[in-house]
């Protein structure tokens, strides 16, 4: 729908109209972080909400409105920039923490959510940035890299797989 817009931009002419778009895209993401909780189905047509909401910031927000200006600025950049990092380091962490028996405080999730984003944010500057960059890091290096993560990820998987299967036997997991 979006790409359609954007080739069409004669579908929404009214600047007015236009400009209150983002508006409501923020307020549908805003409306489903403060309403949505465990209990809303998901995925579902509740899924839409939030989704409709990004759509609308992401084809109409622009520098001319106040959703554009504020998703702009240097902090909502750089979390920006960060993350495809805090996407990959947040779900080890929480999965981690769901393995212990205790309730966990809100103030221990606030810290995990500081974690990811310090890792994420040395993941960026030490992994993702330098990698970016073709004359940084060359092909021969990349390959590398590649190919030792892959057997880094292999092994800690089988050695895991292992310990699993060796305590299941021991009747340790449930």
């Amino acid at each position: 729908v979006l790409a359609y817009v954007e080739l069409n931009r004669k579908v929404l002419q009214n600047n007015a109209f236009r400009s209150l778009l983002p508006t409501l895209g923020l307020l549908l993401i805003t409306y489903s972080v403060l309403v949505f909780d465990d209990k809303t189905p998901h995925p579902s047509l509740y899924t839409l909400i939030p989704v409709l909401g990004v759509a609308l910031i992401i084809g109409f927000a622009s520098e001319d409105d106040w959703v554009g200006r504020l998703l702009g600025r240097k902090l909502f950049v750089w979390i920006g920039l960060i993350s495809y990092s805090a996407y990959l380091w947040h779900f080890p962490i929480f999965a981690l923490s769901r393995h212990t028996p205790v309730d966990h405080s809100n103030l221990e999730k606030l810290e995990w959510v500081l974690l990811a984003l310090i890792l994420s944010a040395i993941s960026y500057v030490l992994i993702e940035k330098p990698f970016r960059d073709r004359f940084k890091v060359g092909d021969k290096v990349f390959v590398f890299s590649i190919s030792l993560s892959a057997v880094a990820v292999i092994a800690f998987s089988l050695a895991t797989i292992n310990g699993y299967i060796e305590n299941n036997d021991k009747g340790l997991v449930p």
